[in-house]
């Protein structure tokens, strides 16, 4: 399924290159995040926002449609990380012991479109991997990979502002907001988690053709 979808989007960039002559960018960048849970929440339990443990990195393409065009695709590939916390609702109760976050770190695939500098896509996330401490560090775990789901799909909104630009490329303070449309665990049922998520990082893409 994974080199099915990186083989697909990879043959509709090459695609779309071949059809018209186009600007092309390619670079790299960070993002810092923080989530919590947009699903629906267990009866007595509360979300709370969580940082993440590391920022995303990742690699990417700019493909506009033409040489004055300031729409296009793009393409990111990179990691990218789902975190939040969950404590009891009831703040009398509620304290380190049993509020715990959540680690969700997977290998992302995201095409979109990139509309004057704005971009909406979907990010296909594959992994195995989910793990959980409660803040007083006394209680961590890690879900085994058959309760995982292996793939996520996250509806994504982000921003390109241009900090610097100059002939060989331009540098880019990137905004995030994202959406998992998809539960992150296999028996998740009505409040399997769905995380929303919010960032900010910086990008460079290197002016390849003109």
């Amino acid at each position: 399924m994974m080199r099915s979808i990186i083989t697909l989007t990879v043959i509709a960039v090459i695609a779309t290159t071949s059809a018209s002559a186009q600007m092309l960018s390619a670079g790299a960048g960070f993002l810092f995040k923080a989530g919590l849970n947009g699903g629906t929440i267990p009866e007595g339990y509360k979300t709370d926002v969580n940082f993440n443990s590391m920022p995303d990195l990742s690699a990417m393409a700019l493909l506009r449609f033409s040489k004055t065009s300031d729409m296009g695709v793009m393409l990111e590939i990179g990691t990218t990380e789902y975190t939040f916390r969950m404590r009891p609702e009831n703040e009398s109760v509620a304290d380190e012991s049993n509020t715990f976050t959540y680690h969700v770190p997977r290998f992302a695939v995201t095409p979109s479109l990139y509309l004057g500098g704005f971009t909406l896509g979907a990010a296909f996330g594959f992994g195995s991997k989910a793990t959980s401490k409660n803040l007083s560090g006394t209680n961590e775990f890690t879900m085994d990979e058959e309760d995982v789901e292996s793939l996520t799909t996250e509806l994504r909104l982000g921003g390109q502002i241009p900090l610097w630009k100059h002939d060989d490329g331009v540098l880019n303070l990137n905004l995030h907001a994202g959406y998992v449309l998809s539960g992150l665990f296999v028996d998740g049922g009505d409040t399997n988690p769905k995380p929303v998520s919010a960032g900010i990082g910086i990008n460079y893409l290197f002016t390849i053709v003109r």
